[in-house]
């Protein structure tokens, strides 16, 4: 399985640019497992952050005949909360799907943890297990 790295989530996108960016690092996984189809399998990159996205997106990724599942941004953005009422249709369509769901912290949001890369070492675990949490 293969994923963008967090970087590559730009969280901070609004709507329609998280839309496009999503559709476009989709289409680059595509072709790079496509090019290693007995090696590899895209997990689809969904903007969590805006739920309306995620969901059209994922409504048309579920259709195809080597989905697999998807990584998603475990924090990064105060307002991302895996509970939240407005990913109920996410979530049923994933598990329909028997999705795989790759949870991959985006980036910790406490400052104070900057110093000595400590963002990684506690922030990651953090922010993934909240995620996980709220699942």
């Amino acid at each position: 399985m293969i994923s963008i790295p967090p970087p590559f989530y730009r969280q901070q996108l609004g709507a329609a640019e998280a839309c496009a960016w999503a559709q476009y690092v989709n289409m680059c996984l595509r072709a790079t497992a496509h090019d290693h189809v007995l090696r590899m399998a895209p997990l689809f990159h969904l903007p969590i952050e805006h739920p309306a996205v995620a969901l059209a997106l994922l409504e048309e990724l579920v259709t195809q005949a080597r989905f697999k599942g998807v990584a998603l941004a475990a924090g990064g953005l105060d307002g991302i909360d895996y509970a939240d009422p407005a990913l109920d249709p996410i979530w049923r369509m994933l598990d329909a799907a028997q999705a795989f769901v790759f949870l991959h912290p985006g980036r910790c949001c406490d400052g104070r943890l900057a110093p000595f890369y400590l963002e990684n070492l506690l922030g990651n675990p953090y922010e993934t297990a909240v995620a996980a949490t709220q699942l």
